[in-house]
């Protein structure tokens, strides 16, 4: 008998101003990350299978962060293993539904994974941070 039990992941939210601090922190580490306005809207969520560094690596970041200049947008970054990177940004794709990301809001693979969400949350996943599954399933219905 197949154990259909999810898997919790924990995401240990760290909250930057640019992100060039971000890359800094997490230079190799998977990741995914998420762009919000100042009160804390997603406007984009990311990931970074090997790494803020090869995802964002000379000048690239720079742009972003000049573009970034005065708009008090954050940058939350939150590790994880590399084997959930994905499937993460695709729950939190099709969940917040950011307007800068063209890709992944209509249809969500299934998925037996729930999120816990900690550390410095970022305002649009407050309501997120217990049971996933049940959000998602709602709205594919």
């Amino acid at each position: 008998m197949a154990d259909n039990t999810p898997e919790t992941i924990t995401l240990l939210w760290h909250r930057f101003d640019k992100l060039t601090k971000a890359r800094k922190q997490f230079r190799v580490d998977p990741c995914v990350y998420l762009l919000t306005d100042p009160k804390g809207t997603a406007l984009r969520v990311g990931m970074a299978g090997k790494g803020l560094e090869p995802r964002y690596r000379g000048g690239t970041a720079y742009a972003l962060d000049a573009a970034m200049h005065g708009s008090g947008n954050q940058v939350y970054v939150a590790s994880l293993m590399a084997a959930f990177v994905q499937t993460v940004e695709n729950m939190l794709i099709f969940s917040l539904q950011p307007p800068y990301n063209n890709q992944g809001k209509i249809n969500l693979q299934e998925s037996h994974v729930l999120l816990n969400h900690i550390g410095e949350i970022p305002e649009c996943l407050r309501n997120h941070s217990h049971n996933f599954i049940e959000q998602i399933d709602a709205k594919q219905k």
